[in-house]
């Protein structure tokens, strides 16, 4: 037998159901208020673009995209341990001649 009856495995359920308060957004709905912001949110309808769709879009290889980020050559955004790129960003960065993003 297993030491555990059917009725101390209810009550464990009861109790730890019952008694745990509400994660923050049901309460934030129960309040009827609408969600807080932290500030402007971007945008996503053009989502980022990674190092292989700009080395598509280029014609170079993925290490040469890195070596141009890391040169300050093409416009990016690290996030963590990756590199994204803007779409809007980019194509802007494109139609003017691909010109040098670093500080004269």
């Amino acid at each position: 037998m297993s030491g555990v009856s059917g009725l101390n495995v209810e009550r464990a359920i009861s109790r730890r159901t019952s008694g745990a308060p509400r994660p923050a957004k049901a309460r934030q709905a129960a309040r009827n208020e609408p969600p807080r912001s932290n500030g402007p949110q971007p945008d996503h309808s053009a989502p980022a673009l990674s190092a292989p769709d700009i080395a598509q879009r280029l014609g170079v290889s993925v290490a040469s995209v890195w070596r141009y980020c890391r040169q300050g050559i093409l416009p990016h955004t690290r996030i963590a341990r990756t590199i994204r790129f803007d779409r809007d960003t980019f194509d802007a960065w494109l139609k003017s001649g691909g010109t040098d993003t670093r500080a004269a």
